[in-house]
């Protein structure tokens, strides 16, 4: 059974640039229950904690986008998890394994782009 100090353990463990006490921001922090966010520059994390009756601690996460959509008023909200699970270091690496998902940019090959290229850039056999 994993606590609310393993969580800050395994998040200064696995995020080799980033500590807690300088990247998290607690909004709520009670021995039993526990809420922070932390930013990256697209998007806002928020993950609450809480320690329920049975002992076990529950985990839900969400992102935010920081800035909305083009058109939209709000921005838009996923969940990291489908549903509070109970904390353990499977569902800390599904934590992270979402974030970097959302984080993650496109690649466009060069080799991809380079044929429709050549054929705008050959002359025409009129």
């Amino acid at each position: 059974m994993a606590s609310i100090k393993d969580l800050k353990a395994w998040f200064d463990r696995d995020l080799k640039f980033a500590k807690w006490d300088e990247s998290i921001l607690v909004e709520n922090s009670k021995e039993e229950e526990i809420a922070v966010r932390f930013y990256t520059n697209v998007n806002e994390y928020m993950l609450e904690a809480q320690q329920r009756e049975d002992g076990h601690v529950y985990v839900s996460g969400t992102a935010r986008s920081r800035k909305p959509r083009a058109g939209m008023t709000t921005s838009r909200v996923r969940q990291l998890l489908p549903t509070p699970r109970p904390l353990n270091a499977h569902v800390w690496r599904r934590i992270l394994g979402a974030i970097l998902g959302l984080e993650l940019v496109r690649l466009h090959r060069k080799e991809a782009a380079q044929p429709a290229a050549e054929a705008s850039a050959a002359p025409s056999e009129a």
